[in-house]
């Protein structure tokens, strides 16, 4: 116990005495603590979402796709009765999402965003936490429904409120409350507060429709490729009949437009899954992946500056270890003595860390716009995992300068014979390291950033400026033209579309094509609208003419894009009749409707009429006022519903979230990265500065410029950065090339990057080295030869 206190009194005694080096290593690992923290226990929510259910492992969401429609996360009505069955599956649940509802008790009314009708084994399967009621039956009747905590104190101020009616949606249904659920930090994909029970269709039989999200439990003992097996059979023994194809089984299988089940793992959901007609907005794993990336990165900085500053103040203590190493002291306890000191240097920098993280996270939201957590330190077991790091971060860190001071020869050392200052191809190593991290992240953020605007300025083949959607149309019933026209008579309003699918929207409509000369039909993607739609959405028209309203035989008319006339092998598709009853009167230039990382497809445009979406073309001047005078025409109509709306660049914009967050995310943790490498660099120059004032005093006294001094302090660092410029140059291209594979459409790399970062850290690592060096150069040589 002495000898601990002893170990602890030395430790505080050499960092009050050495100020600077134990503020630059404090400060450091604090900083990289900082950031490891955040990013660590954002990355730990990502990867820990719906892994809380009891048996998550053996849950499954079963989707569909089928005429090519894409993967889909919903899928048919009637799958859950038949999956029942199935020996590999223990049970099964459907949900039906729905959308804002109303809940009223009494004279307080409230409204849910989002909530899910649930068939009475969803809470046998996932297992919440019922504060009061029966898990087991709760959603066994119609009419019943399940409460979060939240939602229950907001409405009664306590939770014992089993058995009580509420009145549910605009047409005030009761429904008789049957539990309520705990809430806690614990992340599910599942965002619902209210879980309402399912009442099925007993009509819905058909395997060609897709409405449902369906969910499995598999019995101990079966896995993913079991359940796999089992669909592909139902596929062929009771789907593929239904169907009414001529192709044979075998060889309708392999297409692409084939009946597919999409089998996902609960636990995979969040992450690795991206599916149409999702309930939720997915994560994105290569973000999550790069995150971790970063912070351990940053960690490995933050740990370099410890060894490196450590290592280089060797010969500062080296009479201290010889003297000790003298008078008896064994390698051991001079082990345990730097360890102890490099531990306190990290639990120091543990607490200002802690701290510091709390502060990253409102910098962090301030400056992305994301909104990561509510706290830095949500329970006693991340405090521990915390410590734990910073304990193994301390030991690690502290290791080798630990094993290297104490291994001295204590005669050497006496005699200020050990080379301890001269053996810097270790400290160099470690400079190198640091600075080519740095240089990586730098690079990365500028190819990143790059190639999110290019795909924001790519030409999309129809336009996003200036139309407002307003998709809840088919609410005013049959007022919906008078709507219109009242819009139209608007100033800002140019003009004004029904349609039955937006580009960059949710709704998917697919048709099969062919022509008399096709054998077979191709699955293809349509949009269906009036004729004002073409103008509306910016479609470039390059052959035929638009649909029109006054000639009735447009009821059958069809524009294709030209990837749909290479599809469908048209020479002259003017006038091509299709399917009988379709003809080509116009082509149009090919649109993404979807993620740029995806190729574009083939599509089609139908007249329709009339529509669910009524998207509105306006000026570019005052559209706040516009939006606010369009919402008053509506409130004019006697309807309850208000009126649901998105402005079509908004929504292009949303689809380059994830990218953008990661952008912001390197950005900022690059910037952290070169301060923690400026750190350490600037305590190595301090530190070598010293080392080399008397050098210094002796070539001023012999003439030396000051500037051929500067120079000649900065050149060792230079060649360490150039070094380090050569080295992630290559890495960096490899990682970003990796990146962008994931697109579609994406930038070349230009060389330009790696000049920019390459300069930007020299000069930023000059700047560091140069106070340093500017004031060992204008040192009085008398002050620091007179020793001599």
């Amino acid at each position: 116990m002495i000898m601990l206190r002893n170990y602890f009194k030395i430790a505080f005694r050499n960092l009050t005495r050495q100020k600077l080096y134990a503020s630059i290593n404090i400060f450091g690992l604090a900083l990289g603590l900082a950031s490891f923290f955040v990013i660590g226990t954002w990355v730990y929510q990502q990867w820990s979402y719906d892994r809380h259910f009891d048996q998550s492992q053996q849950i499954y969401r079963v989707g569909v796709n089928f005429f090519n429609v894409g993967d889909m996360a919903v899928g048919p009505p009637v799958f859950d009765s038949v999956i029942e069955e199935f020996p590999e599956v223990a049970l099964s649940t459907s949900l039906d999402m729905m959308g804002p509802i109303t809940i009223k008790y009494g004279d307080k009314e409230i409204e849910q965003p989002g909530t899910f009708s649930a068939d009475k084994d969803f809470f046998d399967i996932f297992s919440y936490q019922f504060l009061v009621g029966n898990p087991e039956n709760a959603l066994d009747e119609p009419n019943q429904v399940v409460l979060s905590e939240s939602v229950a104190q907001k409405m009664f101020r306590t939770t014992d409120v089993l058995s009580k009616s509420v009145l549910i949606g605009d047409d005030e249904v009761p429904h008789t409350i049957t539990g309520v659920i705990r809430e806690n930090s614990l992340k599910t994909h599942f965002t619902t507060k209210v879980w309402l029970s399912l009442e099925r269709d007993p009509e819905a039989t058909s395997w060609t429709s897709a409405s449902m999200y369906n969910y499995v439990l598999l019995r101990p003992g079966f896995t993913e490729d079991d359940l796999k097996n089992r669909l592909n059979k139902l596929i062929e023994t009771q789907i593929y009949p239904t169907l009414n194809l001529t192709q044979p089984y075998e060889e309708w299988s392999e297409t692409s437009s084939a009946y597919h089940f999409v089998v996902k793992p609960l636990t995979d959901l969040h992450l690795k899954t991206s599916l149409r007609f999702d309930f939720f907005t997915p994560g994105n794993a290569t973000n999550v992946y790069a995150s971790a990336a970063i912070a351990l990165f940053i960690i490995l900085l933050a740990a370099i500056n410890f060894i490196n500053i450590s290592t280089a103040r060797s010969s500062g203590r080296a009479k201290e270890v010889g003297i000790r190493k003298t008078l008896g002291s064994k390698r051991s306890a001079l082990i345990k003595q730097f360890l102890t000191e490099s531990v306190i240097i990290s639990l120091i920098a543990f607490l200002i860390g802690l701290a510091l993280g709390e502060l990253f996270l409102k910098l962090f939201e301030q400056f992305t716009g994301i909104h990561l957590m509510d706290a830095l330190l949500l329970n006693f077991g991340q405090v521990l995992v915390f410590t734990v790091v910073t304990l193994l971060l301390g030991l690690l860190a502290g290791m080798y300068p630990a094993f290297y001071l104490s291994g001295f020869n204590p005669i050497s050392m006496l005699k200020n014979n050990f080379g301890g200052i001269r053996k810097s191809g270790f400290r160099n190593g470690l400079v190198i390291t640091q600075f080519t991290i740095a240089i990586s992240l730098i690079i990365s953020t500028i190819v990143v950033f790059q190639q999110i605007q290019f795909l924001q300025e790519k030409d999309l083949g129809f336009e996003t400026e200036n139309v407002l959607v307003v998709n809840n149309i088919s609410s005013l019933d049959n007022q919906q033209e008078s709507f219109r026209q009242d819009i139209l008579n608007l100033s800002g309003v140019q003009t004004a579309s029904f349609s039955r699918r937006i580009p960059i929207g949710e709704g998917v409509w697919v048709r099969n094509l062919k022509t008399p000369e096709m054998s077979e039909s191709t699955s293809m993607q349509v949009f269906l609208g009036d004729e004002n739609y073409v103008g509306v959405m910016g479609f470039h028209l390059l052959e035929g003419r638009n649909f029109s309203r006054e000639l009735a035989s447009d009821s059958s008319a069809i524009i294709l894009s030209t990837s749909a006339v290479k599809e469908l092998g048209l020479t002259d598709p003017l006038g091509a009749r299709l399917n009988d009853d379709l003809t080509v009167i116009g082509v149009v230039d090919d649109f993404n409707f979807q993620s740029l990382q995806n190729d574009i497809e083939p599509t089609a445009i139908i007249y329709s009429p009339s529509g669910g979406d009524l998207a509105i073309k306006i000026n570019k001047a005052n559209p706040n006022d516009l939006l606010s005078a369009i919402q008053s025409i509506w409130s004019a109509y006697d309807i309850a519903e208000p009126m649901s709306y998105f402005f079509l660049d908004e929504q292009f914009r949303q689809m380059f979230n994830n990218e953008r967050a990661l952008g912001k995310t390197i950005t900022l943790f690059s910037i952290f990265a070169l301060i923690i490498s400026c750190l350490g660099l600037f305590g190595l120059a301090s530190y070598i500065c010293e080392q080399r004032a008397k050098e210094i005093g002796i070539r001023k006294v012999l003439g030396a410029a000051v500037s051929n001094l500067i120079l000649l302090l900065n050149k060792d660092f230079t060649r360490l950065i150039l070094i380090s410029i050569a080295l992630a140059v290559p890495l960096s291209y490899f990682i970003m090339n990796k990146w962008l594979a994931n697109f579609a459409y994406k930038i070349e790399i230009n060389p330009l990057i790696y000049l920019i970062a390459g300069l930007s850290t020299l000069l930023v690592a000059w700047v560091t080295v140069s106070g340093q060096s500017i004031k060992t150069a204008f040192l009085n040589p008398i002050k620091t030869l007179r020793s001599e």
